[in-house]
């Protein structure tokens, strides 16, 4: 291959280092006021303050935030709270999603947010996000994420937040997305149905 041009792999891990900006921050924040407990897919760029975070890209290898047990990382962190933040990469978020819908379904006290494309025609979101996640938000307008470490100029595309919930704290977190999220977008919630 010529020294000049990009693999598709290159390009997928290119286009997938936009990191979350300040503005897409600010509601995750406002949710979990007590702070984010782990970033299982952060960046070397990224601006997140988790107490734990799985650096995808760090000096020493990368780890795999899929591979690693999300429940005890946080338990592990002695943190109060075993909340989950998540900006996927944009070109495989399926697992991302599926690993939240685990983490929340068989635990206790757990919660999970993630930012992403809301592609809701595909095969994962379909299994993922309509059975199991408790509310979404669809971004009104587009952010401009960061590319390493610097504020893109053009506004990528729709963001949409998937907040999933333990069944123990469901009702609550719902009612605190609705509070902390509303101010950016479209909430819909999952309470016995989509749109209750």
């Amino acid at each position: 291959m010529p020294k000049n041009k990009a693999s598709n792999k290159d390009k997928d891990f290119d286009t997938d280092r936009y990191c979350t900006p300040k503005p897409a921050l600010a509601p995750v924040y406002r949710y979990w006021r007590r702070g984010i407990t782990l970033d299982p897919c952060a960046d070397t760029d990224g601006i997140v303050k988790a107490r734990v975070r799985i650096d995808m890209r760090a000096k020493n290898g990368p780890r795999d935030g899929l591979k690693v047990s999300w429940w005890e990382t946080c338990m592990a962190a002695r943190n109060d709270a075993n909340t989950v933040f998540y900006n996927p990469p944009y070109s495989d978020p399926g697992p991302w999603v599926e690993k939240a819908a685990i983490f929340t379904g068989g635990s206790s006290r757990c919660e999970a947010v993630g930012l992403m494309l809301p592609s809701y025609d595909t095969e994962w979101w379909a299994d993922n996000v309509w059975p199991h996640a408790a509310a979404l938000c669809f971004v009104t307008g587009r952010f401009k994420f960061l590319k390493r470490g610097i504020v893109d100029t053009a506004p990528r595309a729709n963001s949409v937040y998937i907040m999933h919930a333990s069944s123990d704290v469901r009702n609550e977190s719902i009612r605190r997305f609705v509070a902390s999220f509303g101010l950016v977008g479209q909430v819909i919630t999952n309470r016995t149905g989509w749109g209750t």
